[in-house]
């Protein structure tokens, strides 16, 4: 089992959303879980709507027609989403009613992105003929605490997630769970949001409770780049970066980097690397994350990974944290040679040491 992750960018129109449908019927057979933000810049609509209703003005036009006209152009059936957009405007007119945006009102507000990306996104697999069922985050163990527009997960999390995608995991159900990035409920049924990153959190907490083989972060750019794209047209990828580099680039620059909550989780610290892809480009190799300065470096032997493999593997220990170090060099379009030492396991796990 793997995770796939995808930002609004990469799911924000119709193509886009076919784009990342052929991308994940290509990893069909290593049964992935997709998690999904919202389509474009419908978060930035939703609140510009709030803006409008404490004004007294409800209009949910913006966010309805970037949902129909793309159910349109897919071919798909939206009573789902037709649904969730008139309970989000049942939801604006009690904002402007009471004339305020509270936190808990925020949350609620903006988890319709998310609710909505992944039905759109289910339905259309299903119009190609490809098993997938949406599902809230809440509905395969997501539980916070009630920190409104930044909620930490709970602990039982981690025994709820297999108790929902086991099945799926064991191939004893085949419909692809496509779920919401970003949100949860806390104790109450309230919903809230995890915060900047909060998709990456949702990602990698499924990676990590359900041991994935890896965690896929996908972008609609070459991955991590040496300066922003839209300003030098000469930014090159970054081949491999470690957590604090990471955190460093976020930090300075307040990028959608990684995610390290109040808990000290760290990308969850599970089973997996983290991936970075680029969902325009799929075929490219870009970044490995890893955890730096702990190292084994022992027996090393070269093996050729061909492209469909896209990322050499890698692995983490959760808590002893043995990572994988991976380094590569681009041959030409066929191959890549990557330098790795035996695989030792260590408890339920196998790991590989690979040379920098």
């Amino acid at each position: 089992m793997i995770v796939m992750k995808f930002g609004g960018s990469s799911v924000a129109n119709a193509d886009r959303i076919k784009h990342v449908a052929s991308i994940i019927k290509a990893y069909k057979e290593k049964r992935p879980a997709v998690v999904l933000s919202a389509m474009g810049d419908t978060t930035d609509h939703l609140l510009e709507a709030a803006d409008q209703a404490v004004l007294g003005n409800v209009d949910v036009k913006g966010v309805a027609k970037l949902h129909e006209e793309t159910a349109a152009i897919l071919g798909v059936e939206i009573e789902t989403i037709n649904d969730l957009l008139d309970e989000l405007k049942q939801l604006l007119t009690g904002i402007s009613m009471l004339k305020e945006l509270s936190k808990r009102t925020r949350d609620y507000l903006v988890s319709f992105g998310e609710r909505m990306s992944v039905r759109m996104m289910a339905a259309y697999l299903q119009s190609e003929g490809i098993e997938a069922k949406f599902y809230d985050a809440w509905d395969v163990g997501f539980v916070s605490d009630s920190n409104y527009m930044s909620a930490e997960l709970l602990d039982e999390v981690w025994d709820n997630i297999p108790k929902y995608l086991t099945e799926y995991k064991e191939g004893r159900d085949n419909a692809i769970p496509i779920v919401t990035g970003f949100i949860a409920k806390d104790k109450n049924g309230i919903i809230t949001t995890l915060g900047r990153g909060g998709s990456d959190l949702t990602a990698t907490m499924i990676g990590a409770a359900m041991k994935a083989e890896e965690v896929q972060t996908w972008k609609d750019v070459d991955g991590i780049l040496t300066t922003d794209p839209r300003l030098v047209k000469e930014a090159k990828p970054v081949p491999e970066v470690t957590y604090e580099e990471a955190q460093e680039l976020m930090q300075i620059a307040s990028a959608e980097a990684l995610n390290q909550g109040e808990n000290g989780m760290l990308l969850v610290m599970s089973v997996v690397i983290n991936r970075v892809s680029s969902s325009e480009y799929p075929n490219t190799i870009h970044e490995v994350i890893h955890q730096s300065h702990q190292f084994y470096t022992k027996g090393m032997k070269s093996a050729e990974i061909t492209p469909e493999v896209h990322m050499a593997l890698a692995r983490l220990e959760m808590g002893n944290l043995y990572p994988e170090l991976v380094a590569f060099e681009r041959k030409d379009n066929n191959a890549l040679d990557v330098y790795y030492s035996e695989a030792f396991t260590h408890g339920d796990h196998t790991f590989y040491t690979c040379k920098h």
